[in-house]
């Protein structure tokens, strides 16, 4: 009876001292995490951020996967790659919106002209400037076509500028701006609330002669 009144004592002390340290880990790990999101020092932001990881927080861990693309990533912008046999290259890491608490000044500064072009507020000039000259195709003759958008305004809006640079600008290339018909509006994906409902319908057609 004793030796089971003792286990049963012991058990009690460890499950309270677990407990304590278990709270106590997650308030490091909280103000840790808080004070990453309040500094403006991207090494202080980066030291904070992996102590509230090694405590376990789980956005911080979300936070270090977003500092440290190049760590979960293959591919790092501006440097050409093959997907599925064709040569590609991207010009930088998007995000989300709602990651946005966990992004450097820089990353939410790219992010948020990557809105701006897809709402027609900049031209985008500079994203495919940098994205042909990382491919290396100045000596060559290509057709350049656009991702078609949620709707026909949209699309238009957002490739207008980047088409008149193409025509007025660039010799060896011409643009496939017209060469697409958005025939009915669909949803834009990033408003649609839940991953099962992202569902890319085709909304549009290619109706020029497109080959090669």
């Amino acid at each position: 009876m004793n030796e089971r009144l003792v286990f049963v004592i012991l058990l009690g002390v460890i499950s309270v001292l677990w407990y304590i340290v278990g709270y106590w880990r997650r308030k490091a790990g909280e103000t840790a995490f808080l004070a990453a999101r309040k500094t403006e020092k991207e090494d202080e932001r980066d030291r904070l951020c992996r102590l509230a990881v090694r405590a376990g927080h789980r956005d911080a861990c979300r936070m270090f996967c977003c500092l440290h693309p190049d760590l979960f990533k293959e591919q790092p912008p501006l440097k050409p790659f093959k997907l599925h046999g064709t040569r590609v290259v991207f010009y930088g890491q998007y995000y989300p919106s709602r990651y946005k608490p966990f992004l450097n000044d820089d990353q939410q500064a790219f992010c948020h002209s990557v809105y701006e072009f897809k709402e027609g507020k900049i031209h985008g000039i500079e994203f495919f400037k940098s994205c042909m000259n990382a491919l290396k195709m100045d000596d060559h003759h290509f057709h350049i076509m656009f991702m078609p958008c949620s709707d026909e305004f949209k699309y238009i809006q957002r490739f207008k500028r980047l088409n008149w640079y193409v025509c007025t600008h660039c010799p060896d290339l011409t643009s496939g701006l017209y060469d697409v018909d958005v025939f009915e509006p669909r949803e834009s994906l990033h408003e649609a609330k839940g991953y099962e409902n992202r569902i890319l319908e085709r909304n549009y057609r290619i109706t020029g002669d497109i080959k090669g």
